[in-house]
């Protein structure tokens, strides 16, 4: 289990970049009660309320996404929106693990919250959200195997 960014304090709408990880596998074959959390890479760009989603099969999830989220608030009260670059994690990297953000091509110009975030074989999935002022209806698939 990963927890990956939030907010530290709602009064000040501070993002957090930060990641760690729970093997809850080995927590239960340990059966020690010890709960043991792990720091992972920490995210390129702090932020909370955004979508996550692993991708691979489900023994095989190699890479977690990252997309879109407020990243804090301007000073008129608005949310300060992540920009539209998606972030990759490779969970199985033996060296060195980093997220790696990347654009794709012809990815829509929408840095947004509030979405459903999916997968499917080689494509990631964006289905609505919201970018502070104008909810969207609209959906993107985003090729990433092919980036």
């Amino acid at each position: 289990m990963l927890v990956i960014g939030g907010l530290k304090d709602p009064e000040e709408e501070k993002a957090l970049d930060s990641v760690v990880c729970l093997d809850l596998w080995e927590e239960i074959e340990e059966q020690d009660n010890e709960d043991v959390w792990v720091d992972m890479p920490s995210l390129n760009r702090p932020r909370h309320s955004f979508g996550a989603v692993r991708f691979g099969d489900e023994i095989n999830t190699q890479f977690v996404y990252v997309f879109g989220g407020i990243q804090g608030r301007q000073k008129n009260f608005h949310p300060l929106l992540a920009d539209i670059a998606i972030e990759r994690l490779d969970l199985y990297s033996k060296e060195n693990p980093k997220w790696e953000i990347f654009e794709i091509a012809n990815m829509p110009k929408l840095a947004a919250f509030g979405f459903s975030f999916d997968t499917d074989a080689e494509k990631l999935f964006i289905v609505g959200g919201t970018d502070g002022d104008i909810l969207h209806t609209e959906w993107w698939q985003v090729d990433i195997a092919n980036k």
